[in-house]
């Protein structure tokens, strides 16, 4: 299977502050702490608490937002986090192939905010989630301060979503599957990607 995006070292490592507030990155790990749903993947990752956001359809062009806790459950029950993840990708369809052609970022940030490492990556799949091609692009950390700056304020100013009507049920489990597959390996350790199966299709699916 051909690979028509460039395989690049996919992670610059930064360990600078953020320019954002610390009371909003605050109010935003607050309301993951307080809305988000807690998944367990197992070692190497552990435990996460995300929260995703939406903008679009699913079904075409779309973006799509989410910020994660890494971290574990204590003796008392309570969840302690120890790193902060932040997603962002926007999902364009191509007619010419009816595939989408996905732009990702992802940032890693200690509980104070400080980035760690980001990353800038680019994924060809069809609605199925069969992977066509994959890659990353360099970026500056400059470019990395700036999308990280305009991602954040959607978790500051985050609303829960309306509870599910009747008849919902099975799509937002289905949605729910679906993005969770595609969760976890943005908050792994950086690592360069693995051809895919024979089939494309990504692991977990």
């Amino acid at each position: 299977m051909s690979n028509p995006l460039p395989r690049i070292a996919p992670t610059t490592t930064i360990g600078t502050a953020s320019p954002f507030s610390r009371e909003g990155f605050e109010t935003a790990v607050s309301n993951v702490q307080a809305h988000g749903t807690i998944t367990d993947y197992g070692p190497p990752i552990g435990e996460l608490k995300e929260l995703e956001q939406i903008v679009g359809s699913r079904d075409g062009t779309h973006q799509r937002y989410v910020m994660t806790l890494r971290g574990f459950h204590g003796s008392d029950g309570v969840f302690y986090p120890y790193e902060v993840g932040l997603m962002s990708q926007n999902w364009v369809m191509h007619d010419e192939d009816g595939r989408f052609h996905i732009d990702i970022w992802k940032h890693f940030m200690s509980m104070d905010g400080t980035r760690s490492r980001s990353s800038h990556d680019s994924l060809v799949e069809d609605r199925r989630g069969n992977v066509f091609g994959w890659g990353s692009t360099p970026h500056t950390a400059a470019e990395a301060e700036e999308n990280l700056t305009a991602a954040l304020p959607r978790w500051v100013r985050y609303t829960p979503p309306a509870s599910l009507t009747p008849g919902d049920d099975v799509d937002a489990t289905e949605e729910t599957r679906r993005s969770r597959s595609r969760i976890a390996p943005s908050i792994t350790p950086p690592a360069t990607l693995a051809a895919p199966t024979s089939t494309g299709a990504l692991p977990g699916r």
